[in-house]
């Protein structure tokens, strides 16, 4: 099985890449869910500690919850794909 993947950089520049899928075992699928998860709250950290600094520019905010959403997509797609097999 393949897997689309798409990774959007810093630069605007979007990669694209196909993923061959190999048999995965749950509890390596599960300790990645758990990274992502720890990597979605440290961005929710980073956002809100740069909310609080009026100094922040936009491009910066943005780039974050671009980051964030990414991770996001990604836990969702995960835990589809499991909850699948």
């Amino acid at each position: 099985m393949e897997f689309l993947s798409t990774f959007d950089d810093a630069h605007g520049t979007i990669w694209e890449f196909k993923v061959e899928a190999l048999e995965v075992s749950h509890m390596s699928m599960q300790s990645h869910l758990l990274e992502l998860q720890k990597r979605h709250e440290a961005l929710e950290q980073q956002i809100a500690e740069a909310l609080l600094h009026p100094s922040t520019d936009d491009l910066t905010l943005r780039e974050l919850k671009r980051r964030k959403l990414y991770v996001k997509d990604e836990i969702m797609r995960l835990q589809h794909v499991e909850s699948v097999h």
